[in-house]
């Protein structure tokens, strides 16, 4: 499939940096598939385990991450007793559970670097995406006045994450709008300090995940 062969997709394709996708080309193959079955991020019902498992049971509700090795879009997945996975929340669904293990915790991981106080203005690039999704949440529950920045279709889920106000970038350039911000998070890093500066305020901030 093109979705999954990386020598139908150019750098100009892929919506992170060259580095990003000189990475992913090695890592699914250079000459010919070495990854068939994606997905890195999971959550389900363990139906058996190890006789040397004592962390785990059968019937557990768990969710977990694979990371580079993939697989979890599987209806079966087998994991290491010491691989990343962990019981379920019971206030958690299942989807909740699966989206929490890369971008929810790179999420929390990025906004504690800056520190976001009540009352901060916020503006958040690839507001609809697995990061930029909990980023919003987590920056609107820390008492910020929120702004996401995401295409079209997804402007009535930004605004149902929380978001004070919402930006469509097909529409209109953030950087153009006249507001300022305290802090601008750019989670696929392709703004620069040059072009954002007027839309920062004195001591603003700019944070660029390239991620």
């Amino acid at each position: 499939m093109i979705a999954r062969d990386f020598r139908h997709i150019t750098p100009r394709k892929f919506n992170m940096p060259f580095f990003f996708w000189l990475l992913a080309r090695i890592a699914f193959g250079l000459r010919k598939l070495r990854i068939n079955i994606l997905g890195s991020e999971f959550a389900g019902e363990i139906e058996a385990t190890g006789k040397d498992v004592k962390r785990f049971n059968e019937g557990d509700q768990v969710f977990g991450y694979r990371g580079q090795s993939m697989g979890a879009d599987a209806k079966y997945l087998c994991m290491s007793k010491d691989g990343l996975l962990a019981i379920k929340p019971a206030n958690m669904t299942y989807a909740e559970a699966a989206a929490v293990p890369s971008g929810g915790m790179t999420a929390l991981y990025l906004l504690r670097e800056v520190s976001i106080q009540s009352g901060q203005k916020v503006l958040i690039n690839g507001a609809s995406g697995g990061i930029g999704a909990i980023a919003i949440q987590l920056a609107r529950d820390s008492g910020a006045e929120m702004t996401g920045v995401c295409s079209t279709p997804r402007l009535e889920l930004v605004k149902s994450l929380g978001a004070d106000k919402v930006i469509d970038y097909t529409k209109e350039d953030f950087t153009q709008s006249g507001e300022t911000y305290d802090l601008i998070f750019d989670i696929l890093g392709r703004s620069s300090f040059s072009r954002c500066k007027s839309s920062l305020k004195q001591n603003g901030r700019l944070s660029l995940s390239q991620l």
